[in-house]
């Protein structure tokens, strides 16, 4: 690990980044594109070990409040996280101040903090973006966690105490706690996790655990460079019966489309329509945009009756 000397740490967007570069094996980590090794950096993580101060310093300059948004650029659950507990700090500055906040991550160590996010989203508003792949978990396995093949024979059949069920539990126990949950169905690889029982299988999931917005991303996985080289290593490695076929189809592209994307929206819709799960794009970004201050309402409504 090694720290990065900054001197601001909000965007003009109201985003903000505690950790760089990407620890994990996942065939697909936007982030590794995004933290392309600068000549400044150092080994491991980047770690803003102030950024709880800057975060305070900027949010006391602001005017009006709104929704700040965390863990575009690193999952900010990460090892670093577990022994720094730096977001935890700026969650209770962001909860202090009486901000909305939207977290990406596909960590568990999320849950540590579900009495700052519960405490967040009672007066405005905590969204939790999250991504699965498959509800398979030797496919999970593989496309997450870079399993070998000794490792998935290892494993609990019935998949208890696994990373996928792990993942599983941490929606579940975000939903029962009220805190909204953005699903990102993907990625969508083709010849790989591109069957439509697995978004029949997604989509159950959605429901059963109460998540309030799915989306697929469009049904694409973009491959920028430092993205693509890891994917394309890891497909080699992972699924080796596969990958001379799938060259052969693709070649090394930057955008992998789903074939069946049309199918999949129309299908995903009508699911979403049936169970009210919010899915559309226009409507997902309003939800996410938009600030709600319960505190101030519910303040409102008594000075009304005074």
């Amino acid at each position: 690990m090694y720290e990065i000397e900054t001197k601001t740490i909000l965007t003009p967007q109201n985003g903000f980044n505690i950790y760089r570069n990407v620890i994990g094996k996942r065939m697909v980590e936007p982030a590794r594109s995004v933290n392309l090794k600068s000549k400044t950096d150092g080994e491991g993580i980047g770690v803003k070990k102030n950024a709880d101060i800057l975060l305070e310093n900027a949010l006391k300059k602001k005017k009006n409040r709104g929704m700040l948004l965390t863990g575009t650029t690193s999952d900010p659950y990460n090892e670093a996280e577990e022994q720094y507990k730096i977001l935890r700090k700026c969650l209770k500055v962001v909860e202090r101040y009486d901000y909305g906040i939207t977290i990406e991550t596909n960590s568990s160590l999320i849950l540590r903090d579900i009495d700052i996010l519960t405490g967040i989203n009672a007066k405005t508003k905590c969204v939790v973006i999250t991504n699965l792949p498959t509800m398979d978990e030797d496919l999970y396995c593989l496309m997450e966690e870079g399993c070998t093949e000794k490792e998935r024979k290892r494993r609990d059949p019935n998949g208890k105490g696994t990373k996928l069920e792990e993942h599983l539990d941490m929606i579940r126990t975000l939903t029962e706690h009220n805190i909204p949950v953005e699903l990102h169905f993907g990625p969508f690889i083709p010849m790989i996790n591109d069957k439509e029982e697995n978004l029949e299988q997604l989509l159950e999931f959605a429901a059963e655990s109460k998540v309030k917005i799915v989306s697929g991303k469009d049904w694409k996985t973009a491959l920028p460079r430092g993205t693509r080289e890891y994917f394309y290593q890891a497909l080699s490695e992972r699924f080796p019966s596969i990958y001379d076929a799938f060259c052969a189809k693709y070649g090394i592209a930057t955008e992998l489309n789903l074939p069946k994307k049309e199918q999949f929206s129309k299908n995903m819709k009508r699911f979403c329509i049936e169970h009210q799960i919010m899915c559309d794009k226009v409507e997902i970004a309003d939800f996410k945009r938009k600030y709600e201050n319960e505190t101030e309402s519910s303040q409102m409504s008594l000075d009304s009756f005074l």
